[in-house]
């Protein structure tokens, strides 16, 4: 997996979006998964410095809420990755 600090990961994550319903689909989904999670928590801590301390835990807890959440709305149709562009994502 590419590091997030090359900004590479909302094409990662667009190509791992198009390989759910193919046969590696499990994993894309779980790697999906992992990737969105990472790059919120990433997120939250640079919003951290401007905003306020968050600690660790409370950053992970949040990103990963949030990351599940997102994978609900991806599961019942509310949130299309592929329909939007990688910046988008970003």
């Amino acid at each position: 997996m590419a590091s997030l600090d090359t900004w590479v990961w909302p094409e990662q994550m667009l190509n791992l979006a198009r390989s759910f319903e193919g046969p590696d689909g499990e994993r894309a989904r779980a790697e999906f998964w992992l990737l969105l999670n990472v790059a919120l928590a990433q997120r939250l801590r640079l919003l951290s410095r401007r905003y306020g301390p968050l600690d660790r835990d409370r950053i992970q807890d949040l990103a990963a809420d949030k990351a599940l959440d997102l994978i609900r709305k991806l599961d019942c149709g509310h949130w299309r990755p592929l329909d939007t562009s990688a910046g988008e994502l970003v």
